[in-house]
């Protein structure tokens, strides 16, 4: 597997995108894809047609013919392994820094018929590249950030990525190009560019989020399904504030890296929501006691936390002042949501 992570690191640093092999068994990908397909038909409105205006209220939305599922880490111990499978997270770490963390970590699953998706680049997703440099700024330097990577996608294949199942049409070497417009097309299509991606079930998909990229047509018979995890350096604000988002439980089991996987050690202790997270309509209120229960159980962690980093209670105080003040913005918004039920 050294070899294996060696060549993919190369890989990327050229063409922006490489594929790990075997890094989940077959049986593994069988649980997962049968996990993934109890939670799209669990999750209410996974599989209905997403607005193309507007925010879903589900966190599980329907990207034409694509289920997706939120913040699947909360939702399954099985995939708590998206950050700790060793080969992945050293290729994370080794162009993101010790300090990787995740911006958003989601289950899709592609059904027949979904058409191609137009080409991106996913840089704007963490916002390093978020508007369009003007041209005389590409040419004097000032276009987008190429120098290093700022974010990388790791995509775990729970079926076999082929050109028939709406696999990803790479354009290899476009990540070092400065402008953030789409390049024309006599770029795109040069030596080695234009690569339909073949990757085995159990294989991890890795690219550069600057690289140029799309799904293509899936015209198989087979849902394809994967799990897209979207990394990013500890200084760019990530897609969702996953600190707010993780369970106390699921922080807890991931370890000493924890804290930066989730963004908890860069989060600042007081601040406004940054991200807005749609929500699934809550199930009953929570009362008293599942309040209580809920702030103890992050008080908790929160102590351990500030203890391994060697704060004091002023520390602890601020950090879960803030989280607090969450939880009581959670609770306001879900009796909002009953009411408009």
């Amino acid at each position: 597997m050294a070899m294996a992570v060696a060549a993919a690191a190369r890989d990327i640093a050229e063409r922006g995108w490489a594929v790990l092999p075997s890094v989940l068994t077959l049986t593994e990908c069988g649980a997962w894809v049968a996990e993934l397909d109890r939670l799209v038909e669990a999750t209410p409105g996974a599989r209905n047609q997403m607005r193309e205006s507007g925010t879903p209220r589900s966190r599980t939305a329907a990207f034409g013919h694509t289920a997706v599922v939120q913040h699947i880490f909360n939702k399954s111990p099985l995939f708590e392994e998206v950050y700790r499978r060793p080969a992945v997270v050293e290729l994370v770490r080794h162009f993101l820094g010790e300090d990787a963390q995740l911006s958003s970590c989601e289950g899709r699953v592609r059904y027949p018929g979904s058409p191609a998706q137009h080409l991106h680049a996913d840089a704007s997703v963490t916002g390093s590249n978020a508007h369009p440099a003007p041209a005389a700024d590409v040419q004097r330097g000032l276009g987008r950030i190429t120098r290093h990577v700022l974010g990388m996608n790791a995509v775990f294949c729970l079926s076999d990525f082929r050109a028939d199942q709406g696999t990803t049409l790479m354009f290899g070497g476009t990540h070092a190009l400065p402008d953030t417009e789409l390049p024309p097309e006599s770029e795109l299509l040069g030596p080695g560019r234009g690569t339909l991606v073949e990757a085995a079930a159990g294989s991890v998909l890795l690219w550069d989020v600057n690289l140029w990229h799309g799904a293509s047509a899936h015209e198989g018979s087979a849902p394809r399904h994967a799990v897209f995890s979207l990394w990013r350096r500890s200084w760019l604000r990530p897609q969702f504030d996953l600190a707010s988002v993780v369970s106390p439980e699921v922080l807890h089991r991931a370890g000493p890296y924890a804290r930066a996987i989730f963004g908890v050690s860069t989060r600042p202790a007081t601040g406004d929501h940054f991200t807005s997270t749609p929500r699934e309509p809550p199930a009953a209120a929570a009362g008293p006691a599942e309040q209580r229960a809920r702030k103890k159980q992050w008080y908790d962690v929160l102590e351990e936390q500030v203890a391994e980093i060697g704060g004091g209670r002023e520390q602890l105080r601020a950090i879960l002042q803030h989280k607090l003040r969450q939880l009581e913005d959670d609770d306001e918004d879900e009796q909002s949501d009953r009411a408009r039920l």
